[in-house]
């Protein structure tokens, strides 16, 4: 939002439609009894097969796919979080949008929850409670002075200025299931890294992108977008500010060399 207003140029969404990945809530269970997930393909065909056999109100939110359904255990027994609800086509620059998925999300996970109760191992589950927010898998990608792209995966980049790796597959929840446009979803990849520039906006100073909004496309982004990556970009940009605020200079008069210095000194991992 602060580099939006400040001017910074900004991609939201795929090229082709704009659209970005769908958001979901997560939701957790208590009361298994016994369950043991092989794949999102199994509980999937399970769950289908019960609204099927017991004419249950639900029309599952995702396509037969390889990310979800998934029940997740916890430590605590008898205990999982749920990967299963997905809303499409909403704005997550939009509070009403935001606030419109999160109760067809909550809506999605009471009826999932009833249709586990017929499977084996769920009979006895209940919803204990839903996340607290929706989880907004894109929104903004602002333009910086270098922008990653899904060729730089494919290549395994490595670059002079990195300040984290990532090898996290190209992971596209479809955003527009049954419009038969092929989605990217797990592209081939090699593990690479991510340069400083894609954390310093293309034509501002005294700012520092962290996390998924840095510089990068649609397909890119799908990769780096995951928590453990995000912390390593924060790290990166922390460091480069107090830099800044020690040697009264701008973001870009870091040098990013010097910066993955520092930060493999810290314990930032790199390819080689």
């Amino acid at each position: 939002d602060l580099a939006a207003r400040a001017g910074c140029p900004y991609e939201l969404g795929r090229e082709r439609d704009g659209l970005t990945q769908p958001m979901t809530l997560m939701f957790e269970i208590r009361g298994i009894t016994a369950w043991e997930q092989q794949s999102a393909e199994q509980l999937y065909d399970a769950m289908a097969g019960a609204i099927a056999e017991h004419g249950l109100d639900m029309v599952l939110p995702i396509e037969r796919c390889n990310y979800a359904p998934w029940i997740i255990n916890t430590p605590a027994p008898g205990t999982a979080d749920v990967q299963l609800t997905h809303v499409y086509r909403l704005n997550p620059l939009d509070p009403a949008a935001l606030t419109a998925g999160t109760v067809a999300c909550r809506q999605q996970a009471a009826q999932a929850v009833e249709v586990f109760r017929h499977l084996p191992g769920l009979e006895q589950v209940t919803l204990a409670h839903t996340a607290a927010s929706l989880g907004v898998r894109e929104a903004r990608r602002v333009r910086g002075r270098y922008y990653l792209t899904l060729a730089d995966l494919q290549a395994g980049c490595r670059f002079d200025d990195a300040v984290t790796s990532c090898a996290f597959g190209v992971d596209i929840h479809e955003p527009a299931p049954g419009a038969g446009v092929a989605s990217g979803h797990h592209a081939q990849m090699k593990p690479y890294e991510i340069p400083y520039r894609c954390l310093l906006p293309a034509e501002h100073d005294g700012l520092l992108l962290a996390g998924r909004l840095i510089s990068g496309s649609h397909e890119a982004h799908a990769s780096y977008r995951v928590t453990g990556t995000a912390m390593a970009l924060g790290q990166a940009a922390g460091l480069a500010a107090a830099w800044c605020a020690a040697e009264a200079c701008q973001p870009a008069q870091v040098p990013g060399v010097r910066l993955r210095g520092a930060l493999a000194e810290r314990g930032a991992r790199f390819l080689d």
